[in-house]
């Protein structure tokens, strides 16, 4: 077939081509029973290619499931030990976080146990303390008792084997009132004379501006005397005089209690 351009318009040409007469020859009897068996055969090949092809996808399936099985058992392996490295390593951060929390709290607690068993023994070694002081304090109170029995004791044995001498003991505490106008002595019977013989030189104290009136009283004990001066009194009683002795005595209790205190 060919085309022709004419007037910008496409016409096609046929070509008259001669077609020969092409005799027609009827098959045999065999050619038939051949024809026939030909289709059999063919479809007996397209089945067998049709399994061959089944099989080979089988094949293929089964290789790419192998694989597929491999690559997933490897990526669960892979994962798995992932997962045991990050549970190794958390347990490993937990267990030092942990011990670090340990030891604080041991640490803590260490403290508080220090601090509380100081605690006792400073309210042992206070309460140690203070009965040793208790028991100092019953000492010297004792000490100072015995002490003041003593004295007096002695004061008392003196006083039967040498008389106080009232004229000494009373000028001595004139001297205490040497500016007064009038002065009243009181002594024991006993001691009477003897304080009327040293009126004159008790007068004599006070450059003869006062006159001492000496007092006789059985209420006092020999060696007492009691002195009037104007306003002003002096007792010379021998029980006022141990009263002195025992706050003398006493004061300085307190005060070795106190140096006690300062040392401790």
């Amino acid at each position: 077939m060919s085309n022709v351009v004419k007037h910008a318009q496409i016409v096609p040409h046929v070509d008259q081509i001669e077609i020969p007469d092409i005799p027609v020859r009827r098959p045999a009897s065999g050619e038939v029973e051949m024809s026939v068996r030909t289709p059999d055969l063919e479809e007996e090949a397209v089945q067998r290619l049709r399994q061959i092809a089944i099989e080979q996808g089988e094949r293929e399936r089964a290789l790419m499931l192998q694989r597929a099985i491999v690559e997933a058992q490897e990526i669960v392996a892979r994962a798995r030990e992932e997962a045991r490295a990050s549970a190794e390593q958390v347990r490993q951060q937990a267990y030092a976080e942990g011990m670090q929390q340990g030891l604080a709290a041991a640490a803590s607690e260490l403290d508080s146990w220090k601090q509380a068993e100081y605690d006792k023994l400073e309210a042992l070694a206070k309460d140690m303390q203070d009965d040793w002081q208790r028991r100092m304090m019953a000492q010297k109170h004792a000490l100072s008792q015995f002490a003041i029995s003593v004295v007096k004791a002695l004061l008392g044995r003196e006083l039967l084997l040498a008389p106080v001498a009232i004229d000494e003991l009373v000028d001595g505490m004139l001297q205490q009132v040497i500016q007064a106008t009038s002065v009243c002595v009181r002594v024991h019977p006993d001691d009477y004379q003897a304080a009327c013989d040293a009126e004159p030189k008790w007068s004599l104290r006070g450059m003869g501006k006062w006159a001492v009136q000496v007092i006789p009283d059985p209420s006092m004990n020999p060696g007492d005397c009691d002195i009037w001066a104007d306003s002003v009194h002096l007792d010379g009683r021998m029980q006022v005089r141990l009263g002195e002795l025992t706050d003398w005595l006493a004061k300085l209790a307190e005060e070795g209690d106190a140096r006690d205190v300062d040392s401790a």
